[in-house]
């Protein structure tokens, strides 16, 4: 009952705080839940392959950090492994948690610096 409570109270922290993340949001939020979903869960478990994003660039252990730390230094107490388990949790009300974090991914893909190689 405990951890359900604290679980409820981050969703509702992060809900909070979308209006002061999107209000300036100029992105183009494409990629869906699902796509969210096997990605991070491939971060988290490390096993599987990451997706390719629509221009054929697949998602990697640095792209997915950098959305961490995006999300971290712009919205607050964000970690992909709370993404995994919120995104595998059944029932019928999760969508719209999919959803946020899929919204939340996506404006991290697009606003993130990320630097990758040497």
């Amino acid at each position: 009952m405990k951890k359900l409570l604290i679980g409820l109270a981050v969703v509702a922290f992060v809900i909070s705080l979308i209006p002061s993340v999107f209000a300036n949001c100029v992105c183009v939020c494409e990629y869906t839940p699902g796509y969210w979903k096997h990605n991070v869960r491939v971060y988290v478990e490390g096993r599987g392959s990451y997706a390719a994003d629509y221009s054929g660039v697949k998602e990697s252990d640095d792209s997915m950090e950098c959305y961490e730390a995006w999300l971290r230094a712009n919205v607050g107490d964000f970690s992909l492994e709370w993404a995994n388990n919120e995104f595998w949790m059944r029932g019928p009300d999760r969508q719209p948690i999919r959803q946020m974090i899929a919204d939340l991914l996506n404006e991290a893909k697009a606003n993130a610096e990320c630097v990758f190689g040497d």
